[in-house]
């Protein structure tokens, strides 16, 4: 949104289905400060909300362990993707994402967010956190060049899993279809 009347551009990368109300909200909050003059301590305020802000990291209840390959049993994301594996690794786990015969890892995080990439041509970068909650692993694999979520889900118990993207995005299932190279 470009508001030459501010001298100013607000620009999101969001994943949402409601956005009118963010942009409601952006009108109805944030421009109204753009015209209000500042002040140091309300500068330290919003610095310290904002050294606290983060992206809330899926839990674990540590119900579960390393599986086998689970037989990939529905959801809307990365459709080529045949079977998964959970994999136990020193930080987390390793999510292994079979199509056909190929093969290739992306680290989930443990409390943390994991850095790697959705293999293709080109790769896609991906940060992912994750944990067994009841029996069953549940992952975010977060596209950190797009707003684009995709939730796994392990059930060991089952011997399926499933991917499917938190909001569908606009064009293609697949990640590679959502590449952004930078520069």
């Amino acid at each position: 949104m470009v508001l030459p009347e501010y001298d100013a551009v607000l620009a999101m990368t969001a994943e949402t289905t409601q956005m009118q109300a963010v942009l409601d909200a952006a009108w109805d909050h944030l421009l109204p400060g753009l015209d209000a003059g500042g002040s140091c301590t309300a500068d330290e305020e919003l610095a310290g909300r904002l050294s606290c802000a983060a992206v809330r990291i899926p839990g674990d209840d540590a119900s579960g362990t390393d599986t086998t390959r689970l037989v990939r049993d529905g959801g809307d994301a990365a459709p080529k993707v045949d079977a998964v594996s959970i994999e136990i690794a020193d930080d987390g786990w390793v999510a292994v994402f079979h199509a056909g015969e190929r093969r290739w890892e992306l680290p989930v995080g443990k409390g943390t967010w994991a850095a790697g990439e959705w293999k293709g041509d080109p790769g896609v970068p991906f940060r992912s956190a994750g944990g067994w909650v009841s029996g069953r692993f549940r992952a975010e694999l977060r596209m950190i060049r797009t707003p684009h979520v995709i939730q796994l889900v392990a059930d060991r118990g089952a011997g399926t899993a499933q991917l499917r993207w938190r909001e569908q995005p606009l064009h293609g299932c697949g990640p590679g279809q959502h590449s952004i190279q930078p520069g």
